[in-house]
């Protein structure tokens, strides 16, 4: 797991965030990455974080989705209220290139276990 951080903090040491921000994509994310919550869902967790409330709301896993930190090229959210299953998305871009969305989604049990995927913004 700390491999996997480090690794993902050198790549934003190298990549720059230009075209659009992380808040932008965690919303415009397609149902099949993150079916656990409706675009509104995303909104709401978003605006609750951003108003320093308690960005905790249900999802569709009959569970609670809360998001843990949001920067400017980085999104943390766990998908349920144990923190069982946390997904981390970050945005990635170069000079002149379309930005990457790298989606690390990590599972507690017994070891922590991470699978890393890389998406366009198309």
């Amino acid at each position: 797991m700390k491999r996997l951080a480090l690794l993902i903090l050198c790549m934003l040491g190298v990549f720059a965030l230009e075209a659009r921000n992380i808040k932008s994509l965690f919303v415009d994310m397609p149902d099949s990455l993150m079916p656990m919550l409706s675009t509104n869902a995303k909104k709401d967790l978003i605006d609750f974080y951003e108003s320093n409330m308690r960005p905790t709301l249900p999802n569709e896993w009959n569970t609670t989705s809360q998001i843990t930190l949001i920067k400017d090229n980085l999104l943390c959210l766990n998908e349920d209220h144990e923190g069982t299953i946390t997904t981390t998305i970050a945005a990635l871009s170069h000079k002149g290139r379309d930005t990457i969305v790298c989606l690390v989604r990590t599972i507690r049990m017994p070891q922590p276990d991470s699978q890393i995927s890389f998406y366009t913004t198309d």
